[in-house]
C-alpha cells in the first residue's frame, strides 16, 4: 500500500473507527486547559492564606503538592485512554491491510533476554521497558520490533546519611530482530565508527575480547562509517557480501543518530537509538486527522522495510 492509497482508505477503514475517539481527546483538551487556568489561581490563594494566617509555609507547598499530584494522574488518565484506543484502532487497522501477517501490542516489548543476547550493550542493566511491540512474518522473514530503553542504578550516600538512586540509560530507541537469511556459527558486530572504544564505550564495558577482533573490509564508505568486529574473518566476509555492505550505508545514512547490529545465532539485530516517541497522537490534532495516520504509515513502513532494504527474504544460500 503507498501513500495514495492510505489516503483513499482513510475516508472508509480509518475516519469511521476513530471519529467516536475525538470526545476522548477533547475531554483531554480540557482538562488541560483547565489546570492551565486554575492553578495559578489555586496557587495565589494558598499563598494568601499563608501569608494571612502565618501558617508554615510547608503546610501551603504540600497542599498545592497534593493537588498538582491528584491532577496529573487525572490527566494521564484521560490522556492515556484516548491515546490507547487511537493507537489499537490505527495500528490495527494499517497491519491488517500492510502486513496481514504482523499483530501490534501496544504496551508489549522485545523479551530481556533477546536484548541481552545481542550483546550489542555489554553493560547491566537494572530496567527495561518498551511499548509499540510488532512480530509476524515478511515474507518469509520473521521479525519483532518496539520502541525500547534499558537502564542501570546506581547508589550513593550523602554527608547525612540519605541514601539516593539514580537511573541512568543505556539504550533508548527503536530496538529490531530478524532472522538473517544465511547460517552462520560464528558472531558478528557492526558499531558505529570511533564508537566501540569511545569514552561511552569504556564506560558501558565494550572491549575487544567480548566482542572479538577487528575486520576490516573492502569498502571505503563502509568504513567511514563503521567498525566490524567477529570471532571468525571468514565468517565475516561471508555475512558481509559487498551487496549487503553498501545497502547498510544506505541504511545507516538515513538515520542522524547511530546504530549498532550484530549478528548471532541466525539472528540479526539492531538497535537505532532515538528520542523521539513513535505511534504517537497529538493531543491538539483531531483524531480524524489523516496527518497522523500518514505519520504513523511513515514510520511503519520505515521499520518494516528494512526487510527489503537488506534483502532478508532472499534465501540463495542454504537457509529456507
Amino acid at each position: 500500500m503507498n501513500l495514495q492509497e492510505l489516503e483513499a482508505a482513510f475516508e472508509t477503514d480509518y475516519k469511521p473507527k476513530l471519529a467516536p475517539l475525538d470526545k476522548r481527546r477533547t475531554k483531554a483538551v480540557m482538562v488541560m486547559l483547565i489546570g492551565i487556568l486554575i492553578f495559578p489561581i489555586i496557587g495565589f490563594i494558598d499563598y494568601e492564606i499563608i501569608r494571612y494566617n502565618n501558617y508554615d509555609p510547608r503546610i501551603g507547598l504540600a497542599i498545592f503538592g497534593v493537588a498538582v499530584f491528584i491532577y496529573h494522574s487525572y490527566f494521564s488518565s484521560v490522556w492515556g485512554d484516548y491515546r490507547n484506543h487511537y493507537k489499537i484502532q490505527v495500528m490495527e487497522t494499517m497491519l491488517a491491510t500492510m502486513f496481514p501477517n504482523l499483530e501490534y501490542t501496544p504496551n508489549g516489548h522485545i523479551e530481556s533476554k533477546l536484548y541481552k543476547k545481542s550483546e550489542l550493550y555489554d553493560h547491566h542493566f537494572d530496567s527495561i521497558q518498551g511499548e509499540d511491540y510488532i512480530e509476524g512474518n515478511i515474507g518469509k522473514t520473521a521479525i519483532q520490533f518496539c520502541e525500547l530503553e534499558s537502564k542501570y542504578k546506581t547508589t550513593s550516600q550523602d554527608s547525612k546519611g540519605h541514601t539516593k538512586t539514580d537511573w541512568h540509560t543505556i539504550f533508548k530507541g527503536v530496538f529490531f530482530i530478524a532472522d538473517f537469511n544465511k547460517r552462520f556459527s560464528s558472531e558478528l558486530f557492526i558499531v558505529p565508527e570511533g564508537g566501540l572504544f569511545s569514552s561511552i564505550g569504556k564506560m558501558f564495558g565494550s572491549d575487544s575480547n567480548r566482542m572479538g577482533t577487528r575486520v576490516t573490509l573492502e569498502n571505503p564508505d563502509f568504513e567511514k562509517l563503521f567498525e566490524v568486529y567477529g570471532s571468525d574473518q571468514t565468517d565475516a566476509r561471508y555475512i558481509l557480501s559487498p551487496t549487503l555492505m553498501e545497502r547498510l550505508v544506505e541504511f545507516r545514512r538515513s538515520f542522524i543518530n547511530p546504530i549498532r547490529i550484530s549478528f548471532i545465532d541466525g539472528k540479526l539485530f539492531i538497535a537505532i537509538e532515538s528520542n523521539v516517541n513513535h505511534f504517537e497522537p497529538s493531543l491538539f490534532t483531531p483524531a480524524t486527522s489523516f496527518s497522523v495516520v500518514k505519520e504513523f504509515y511513515g514510520q511503519l513502513k520505515f521499520l518494516t522495510d528494512i526487510v527489503e532494504d537488506l534483502d532478508l527474504n532472499t534465501r540463495i544460500w542454504t537457509k529456507k
